[in-house]
């Protein structure tokens, strides 16, 4: 609402009853339920494992768009996924030589 009286825009309160469950949904599902989910998830794990995939955010949301929305991707697109895989498999090869050396 503030951002729209800044910006000049028209405002009824029957424009917030129409968008109302949708912005609901929003911070109930994807706020509460989620970021709860994560939480919990995150509390018996490997930490550097759970950074590691939290920072392929991009690459489950690119993919996941063209499995499920059959959104098209361009061939940048496909090499910045790329590049994010290939980053995060080499952030990993450190941590698994230096647990082989352990068990050695």
């Amino acid at each position: 609402i503030p951002g729209a009286l800044i910006a000049g825009e028209r405002f009824t309160f029957s424009m917030l009853s129409d968008c109302l469950l949708p912005v609901l949904y929003l911070g109930i599902f994807s706020s509460g339920i989620a970021y709860t989910l994560q939480i919990v998830a995150q509390k018996g794990s490997n930490p550097a494992v759970v950074s590691i995939l939290l920072s392929m955010e991009s690459v489950f949301s690119l993919l996941f768009g063209w499995l499920i929305l059959h959104e098209v991707m361009n061939i940048r697109q496909y090499a910045g996924c790329f590049i994010m895989l290939c980053a995060v498999l080499l952030t990993q090869l450190p941590l698994r030589l230096k647990e082989q050396d352990k068990i050695q």
